[in-house]
């Protein structure tokens, strides 16, 4: 499974509207993953943990998903413990809640909590896989009212990102035998990633009037193992500061149900502005499928 990318000279990034100040936990949803057509399952994991530790972070969260804990994936998962990070209930098979039903889907969550409950580190957050919360009212109170029952509490980002759609379009590229632009890639990922960032913290300035502790959603794959620590490094240089999840969390706006009619599968911040009915956009640039596919085009090479 090698990676067919190829390193050039490293491209500086330059991004304008550059915020300082500002606080962000790590979260990565998914695993515990199996190989990928790009790298395997040990190798992902010890450069997650050791780009975690590189970059400084001292706890980071993960979501995980009870079907893929087999022998090998809860030894990831002790392994993430043992370095230091969270462990938290993302279901046991990863689906809409819409598609099972309310009921299936509360019994899905408690499946998992069973698996992951004796896990070292684990602390009772809930992730919705895709954000998902249910189009309804009905299915989203009859969740929240069983996440409270198993006092759970619900594990929102503030930062949505697209990584998850750049890893993929960078894995079917390998699987057909294509090759780029290994520093280009790195420097796609990073800016996805970033500009969401600022658009986000513009929108909880909007919203709340002070900064928030952001929380960031990134996915436990190849990307992030490969650009981890280049991706938090330029968060610190344009002066944020990493903090722990759990800290992150203990901001009051994580506390909030905003009462939404239409799309609850989202960041915190974009569910209170259509609470509020802010203005759209509700997403940037660099979370559109399109806009990724035409980052990701340019690093490959011709």
């Amino acid at each position: 499974m090698k990676c067919l990318w190829v390193s050039f000279f490293a491209v500086s990034l330059f991004f304008s509207d550059i915020s300082y100040g500002q606080e962000v936990a790590i979260s990565i949803d998914d695993a515990p993953h199996d190989h990928s057509p790009t790298m395997l399952r040990p190798d992902r994991l010890s450069k997650i943990i050791h780009g975690l530790q590189k970059s400084g972070v001292e706890e980071a969260i993960f979501f995980v998903v009870g079907e893929r804990i087999d022998n090998a994936g809860r030894k990831d998962l002790i392994r993430y413990a043992k370095a230091g990070h969270l462990i938290s209930n993302h279901t046991f098979s990863h689906r809409h809640p819409d598609k099972m039903g309310a009921k299936a889907y509360i019994q899905d969550i408690q499946k998992n909590d069973e698996i992951i409950r004796h896990l070292p580190n684990f602390v009772p957050l809930f992730r919705y896989p895709f954000l998902d919360q249910g189009k309804s009212s009905e299915t989203r109170h009859q969740i929240k009212k069983a996440l409270d029952k198993l006092n759970y509490k619900i594990g929102y980002v503030s930062i949505d990102t697209a990584d998850w759609d750049l890893n993929e379009q960078y894995e079917s590229a390998i699987t057909t035998g294509k090759k780029g632009n290994l520093d280009q890639l790195r420097d796609v990922y990073i800016s996805i990633l970033w500009e969401a960032s600022q658009f986000y913290e513009k929108r909880a300035q909007g919203l709340v009037g002070r900064p928030v502790k952001h929380v960031l959603l990134l996915h436990e794959n190849a990307l992030l193992a490969l650009f981890l620590n280049d991706l938090i490094n330029h968060y610190k240089k344009n002066g944020w500061k990493i903090i722990r999840a759990s800290d992150a969390f203990n901001d009051p706006i994580y506390s909030r149900m905003p009462e939404v009619d239409k799309d609850s599968s989202d960041s915190i911040l974009n569910q209170l502005a259509r609470e509020k009915v802010f203005p759209e956009p509700y997403s940037s640039l660099a979370e559109k499928h399109d806009e990724v596919t035409k980052r990701f085009q340019a690093t490959l090479l011709r």
